[in-house]
């Protein structure tokens, strides 16, 4: 067995500012470089080797601080680029972009919840004023009462098309013109379509078998 070789702490910064050279000690750990020093055969301390790395990655930093900008690429801005092109753009063109990426967001925001929602606060509000001067209980004779269950059109309801020619507007929400229900297929229609026999003024039609409602010539 060779003659045992004990390390001084120079001798240690030596070789770690070779393997700092050469890029190697950004890629060992402390367990690393100790386990290296025992093959070959070094008898050190990992304290030594502890500090002598921590003291060379304080040099790294210092010499990085003290770098010109220009080289290191400190406070360097970053450079967006047109995606066609690859053009540079300028600080105005990329304001520009980042309104066009928001804009869709505060619309799709605005109209998904926001704009609904503060028209049922609004009308819940307007309620509410009209309900402060009613009674406190309601009976079988409100007029108001018997008038909102009168008009309310209901979604599936065969006869909604003649509520309709009398009120413009619907007092419950009709599902039916929801686009994912469209997308889905699921459309009841609110209406007789225009190839009705209803429309027509026409006889119910026969079912497979050619047999007519009973009642019927």
């Amino acid at each position: 067995m060779g003659e045992e070789i004990v390390l001084t702490v120079d001798s240690i910064a030596r070789i770690l500012r070779l393997e700092r050279d050469v890029g190697i000690l950004a890629l060992l750990s402390l367990t690393d470089v100790y386990e290296g020093f025992l093959e070959m055969g070094y008898e050190v301390s990992g304290k030594d080797i502890k500090e002598e790395i921590t003291k060379t990655k304080k040099e790294d930093w210092l010499r990085f601080q003290n770098m010109d900008p220009s080289i290191s690429g400190r406070y360097a801005e970053g450079v967006r680029r047109d995606k066609k092109t690859g053009a540079r753009l300028s600080k105005d063109e990329i304001k520009s972009l980042q309104k066009q990426d928001e804009k869709p967001k505060e619309i799709k925001l605005e109209w998904g919840k926001g704009l609904a929602q503060k028209r049922e606060a609004e009308a819940r509000l307007q309620e509410l004023e009209l309900e402060k001067a009613k009674p406190f209980a309601r009976t079988r004779d409100d007029d108001d009462l018997n008038n909102i269950l009168k008009n309310a059109v209901r979604w599936g309801d065969p006869m909604a098309h003649l509520v309709k020619k009398k009120h413009s507007e619907v007092v419950l929400p009709d599902i039916g013109d929801n686009e994912r229900m469209k997308e889905s297929g699921f459309i009841i229609p609110q209406e007789v379509p225009k190839h009705s026999w209803l429309k027509w003024g026409l006889d119910a039609a026969p079912n497979g078998y050619g047999i007519r409602a009973a009642g019927e010539d």
